[in-house]
């Protein structure tokens, strides 16, 4: 409401125009129930989006509606599907969790829910009297982060080998008894590996993993996995109310405007400009269609 550069109005090819006019041009799009017509928009949680979705679909069958943002939850989501045949959103629950293992995740900086999860690790982290106990943060990352800087043991890991190190994890863990399905791996960080399992395994019930949103969806199966082996505190909610973000669909509409098949195309709060991988290229494409709501 309060940003200078907030739309003011209409416009149509960078000139002002009525309002009746932008309305006389939406109704023209009803012509072949939405066909050429696309949404591309950011990710959003909210009811009323899903709403406006739903009566847009049912109105204009032919029209396509894509979710994009370049740093999204694609592949943790994925990788659940993998593990419980359901696209599920994980809560973990930090303040029942004596101990976590954090694999490529700034829970506490930049990832999702950070505010929340920094409040609940902080509930482990108060010592009132003798009786008193803290929980055990390990960390493993490729650069130091905000949760890096608040672990009791953090492993500096480059980012290609991070997959191999819960590959390695996985099978301490199922060296320990825990129903785990892992190969042997061992590698130079083996101490710092069998001390988080030992602990993992221990503190069944209030020991968890977090894995980094930028890993594969096999990693996160993974973890899910684990965490359903270890009883981990984390609850699970479903996505169907939500529009989550999927590079699969945005690739297509970017390959149908390469291919003339969209015309018109309706922008809601994304910048796929800036940050879509360059080989889709988005921007060459979007000066191909007739018109673009931004």
């Amino acid at each position: 409401m309060y940003d200078p550069d907030r739309a003011r109005g209409v416009k149509f090819e960078g000139n002002k125009v009525d309002w009746n006019e932008y309305l006389k041009f939406a109704k023209s799009l009803n012509d072949g129930n939405g066909k050429g017509l696309a949404v591309l928009m950011q990710e959003s949680s909210s009811p009323t989006i899903k709403s406006i979705q739903e009566d847009f679909k049912k109105n204009l069958p032919n029209a396509d509606w894509v979710v994009y943002e370049s740093v999204n939850n694609e592949n943790l989501y994925d990788g659940i599907e993998l593990a419980f045949s359901k696209r599920l959103q994980p809560l973990y629950r930090l303040e029942k969790a004596q101990i976590i293992v954090s694999l490529g995740s700034d829970f506490l900086g930049v990832d999702d829910n950070n505010i929340y999860h920094t409040r609940k690790f902080a509930q482990n982290r108060n010592i009132v009297d003798e009786n008193s106990t803290m929980n055990r943060l390990y960390v493993a990352e490729s650069s130091i982060s905000s949760t890096g800087s608040s672990a009791d043991h953090r492993l500096n890991v480059p980012q290609h080998e991070m997959e191999n190190l819960l590959a390695e994890l996985a099978y301490e863990l199922k060296q320990l008894g825990l129903k785990i399905e892992a190969k042997k791996v061992k590698s130079s960080n083996n101490l710092w590996v069998k001390a988080a399992a030992k602990d993992l395994f221990d503190g069944r019930g209030e020991s968890i993993i977090i894995g980094g949103s930028s890993l594969s969806k096999e990693f996160h199966q993974l973890i899910a996995l684990i965490n359903y082996n270890l009883k981990a505190p984390v609850d699970y909610y479903p996505l169907n109310m939500s529009q989550v973000s999927s590079i699969k669909n945005f690739e297509s509409l970017c390959n149908d405007m390469k291919n003339g098949k969209i015309n018109n195309l309706i922008i809601l709060g994304a910048n796929p400009v800036y940050d879509s991988p360059v080989d889709f290229d988005f921007a060459e494409s979007l000066k191909k269609l007739k018109i673009q709501f931004i």
